[in-house]
């Protein structure tokens, strides 16, 4: 059986400090079955766009990553499946996971409700929890920078070429 064919999109909220990085399987019959999902927060969002993360094994903070998300230092990472089910990790390496405040728990859920989202919108027919269906998916391939193209039946523009802005230089 082919390996499926792999796209990934790249999508940073600024609002809640994270950027997620997807990668999106499409099988022979142009189904994707899951989704996988590594989050990292970010330190930055300048007033170019660029957008600043934690360099991996940093001791201090904040410390960018030199080589952008190449180097970054990731907080969770999983795959979000058809079922609705998520099989996820924490980076351990980080020791405790920290939190200032109850806001730093909301954008966590947020972030959590965000990946959901964008796996509603990758795999139609996506079995989606009725606390998260209260939260319809926007179109996130209109903010998201795509590398490679996503089938139109994935929301991506007709043709299934996706010409977006850049959001992470």
């Amino acid at each position: 059986m082919p390996e499926p064919t792999t796209y990934k999109i790249i999508r940073t909220f600024p609002d809640i400090r994270f950027t997620v990085v997807v990668t999106v399987p499409i099988h022979d019959d142009g189904k994707c079955y899951y989704m996988g999902f590594v989050a990292h927060e970010t330190i930055d969002v300048q007033d170019t766009g660029a957008v600043l993360w934690q360099r991996a094994g940093s001791t201090s903070s904040p410390n960018p990553s030199l080589d952008g998300l190449n180097d970054a230092e990731w907080r969770l990472r999983g795959d979000v499946k058809w079922d609705g089910c998520v099989n996820y990790d924490v980076n351990q390496s980080l020791g405790m996971v920290h939190a200032c405040g109850i806001s730093d728990f909301e954008s966590e859920f947020r972030l959590w409700r965000e990946i959901y989202r964008m796996a509603q919108s990758v795999m139609p027919g996506y079995m989606l929890d009725a606390e998260v269906a209260q939260y319809p998916p926007e179109n996130f391939f209109d903010h998201v920078d795509m590398e490679g193209m996503l089938p139109s039946a994935l929301g991506a523009p007709s043709g299934g070429q996706a010409a977006l802005p850049a959001i992470n230089p």
